[in-house]
């Protein structure tokens, strides 16, 4: 069933809450300021304990592997947030790293994820008592062990809430008692889709680069030393090369993932992330870059149908 446009509003203005899967583990060791920032492709150097910062995982050729959210706890222990990559292949990934230097992974067990999404959010969180944390990636933990950690899913700001398991539907109840509305995955992928925010690895593949995923300037540091992948990125960002990235459509009715966008007799993109709103459809897609100009009129063809798409930039 497609979502309604007031829905897609009334999420776009208030707060609402959400659950996901969680996939994560901390990391302890003397050496993890320097250890994290030669593995990762932003600048963890400089992160103090209450802050983080959001990295892609790059092979040496610099493609996505998945993407990981780095919170410091304190001196020697950091808190990482995996999507795209479980935490059991995360630690086979990185298996002989982490014995050469030492580092105790420890795996999150019998705790949740809730995100609180939206312009209210912190207005929400206010009312129900919790910390306010400032910055992006900015992080504190209350008396009951909920840690609110500031990380936008969907370009309206919010927070994600780690916290026991146990404690989960306590905490659910007090937010929605303190003016957040209930929200479906459909609901916030419609705001990730929204804002254009890529997902790993549904919207590329074993192929994609950081550019096409739009995800250097949140994800990369330009002016730190090495780390996996660095030169590749590093050239794309100074001469491009770039040919075509993940944008933005709206497609006028329901549509499949997967469906291929055509410009006249020339096969441009194909779209990885839809959802359905009224009767229309919003959408991301990978297209080539003679497409990319804001308005250009495609269409977007799957196994039962055409339709009409613009490009949303």
């Amino acid at each position: 069933m497609p979502l309604s446009p007031d829905q897609l509003q009334a999420a776009s203005t208030g707060a609402t809450l959400f659950e996901l899967p969680l996939q994560g583990l901390i990391l302890q060791a003397d050496c993890l300021p320097r250890w994290i920032n030669s593995m990762f492709t932003n600048k963890y150097s400089d992160v103090e304990p209450g802050q983080g910062r959001r990295s892609v995982i790059a092979d040496d050729r610099g493609r996505v592997g998945g993407l990981v959210d780095w919170y410091r706890l304190s001196e020697e222990r950091y808190l990482g947030l995996l999507e795209g990559v479980d935490t059991a292949a995360f630690l086979t990934r990185f298996q002989m790293y982490l014995v050469l230097e030492d580092i105790e992974p420890e795996e999150l067990e019998d705790m949740g994820l809730l995100s609180l999404q939206g312009p209210q959010a912190d207005a929400v969180l206010a009312s129900a008592g919790l910390p306010l944390p400032a910055d992006d990636h900015a992080h504190l933990e209350d008396a009951a062990g909920v840690r609110v950690l500031r990380r936008d899913r969907s370009g309206l700001g919010g927070v994600d809430l780690l916290l026991p398991q146990g404690q989960v539907e306590g905490l659910r109840e007090r937010l929605i008692a303190a003016g957040a509305a209930a929200g479906s995955a459909e609901l916030l992928e419609a705001l990730r889709i929204q804002a254009g925010k890529a997902a790993w690895p549904k919207d590329g593949s074993e192929k994609s680069m950081v550019h096409e995923l739009n995800l250097q300037r949140e994800c990369v540091s330009f002016d730190k030393g090495c780390y996996l992948g660095q030169e590749v990125i590093n050239r794309i960002e100074r001469v491009g090369g770039v040919r075509k990235r993940l944008t933005r459509l709206s497609v006028d009715g329901p549509v499949a993932e997967g469906a291929t966008l055509w410009a006249g007799e020339d096969e441009v993109g194909r779209l990885s992330s839809v959802v359905q709103v009224g009767e229309q459809s919003l959408a991301l897609g990978t297209v080539r870059e003679s497409a990319w100009a804001e308005g250009t009129l495609l269409r977007a063809r799957d196994s039962e149908q055409e339709r009409q798409a613009r490009v949303l930039g």
